[in-house]
């Protein structure tokens, strides 16, 4: 909404209307639909991340460097990376060498956002009916995959948002519309226009085919769990499938 001229209510009804149809082809066009989004988004965040930081060194004076821009976000924002707890030195405190024991360092973060993530895809059921639709090795190495790739996250998600904090304070993010929400729109527009709306066709097709992910799995639960077992328990495939279309 905040990028393209359409109001917040279209965008709800044309994501949702087109959700449906997606989900009206089945866990195959889900399945596409992902790997498509992924790789654009991936990409298109990467360069996301490379252009807030130039953008960043550009107005602030030191050059337009991506290595540069991030230098300024460490002297401007300094509290926005304090999330990982330093390793304490001979001048810590008996509370910062508790937090530090309770959670060290950066590895923390690296195996700790691996628990956490496979807890939900390993035990979500729209996501493992997803991973199922495979065979078993390629539902257990995707899982795995997805892992991987969510360490890319304060890269791709974290560092263009600090860059919008460190742009607007500075007061040179204008488009900012919407409060903080608009963060990562406001940055987008930095884009060039080609890139920009192959980043707008990625964010789409991440919301349908979660949109239609969750509806796949919410007719498969009905179909299975309600229809078969109390309204028509000799249910064929055949009849199955059009319940759950329907």
């Amino acid at each position: 909404s905040s990028i393209a001229p359409i109001s917040f209510e279209w965008c709800i009804a044309g994501l949702s209307i087109f959700s449906i149809i997606v989900t009206l082809g089945g866990m195959k066009v889900i399945g596409y639909t992902d790997v498509f989004q992924v790789l654009v988004l991936i990409i298109g965040g990467l360069v996301t991340t490379y252009i807030a930081l130039t953008t960043v060194g550009e107005y602030f004076g030191v050059g337009k460097d991506a290595i540069a821009g991030f230098k300024v976000l460490m002297k401007e924002a300094p509290e926005h990376f304090k999330m990982i707890i330093p390793r304490p030195d001979e001048t810590s405190s008996q509370n910062d060498i508790n937090k530090y024991l309770t959670f060290p360092g950066v590895l923390s973060y690296a195996a700790g956002i691996w628990i956490i993530n496979l807890n939900y895809w390993g035990c979500n059921q729209y996501i493992t009916q997803r991973a199922l639709g495979a065979d078993l090795q390629t539902a257990r190495t995707g899982i795995l995959f997805a892992g991987f790739l969510k360490l890319l996250m304060p890269l791709i998600v974290m560092l263009p948002g600090i860059a919008a904090f460190v742009l607007y304070k500075g007061g040179h993010l204008e488009q900012l519309v919407g409060g903080k929400d608009g963060a990562y729109s406001a940055i987008l527009t930095f884009l060039p226009t080609g890139l920009k709306g192959l980043s707008v066709a990625a964010l789409t097709a991440a919301i349908v085919a979660s949109l239609a992910g969750k509806v796949n799995s919410i007719s498969t639960i009905y179909t299975l769990d309600i229809h078969k077992k109390y309204f028509n328990k000799e249910a064929t495939e055949k009849n199955q499938v059009y319940v759950g279309r329907a």
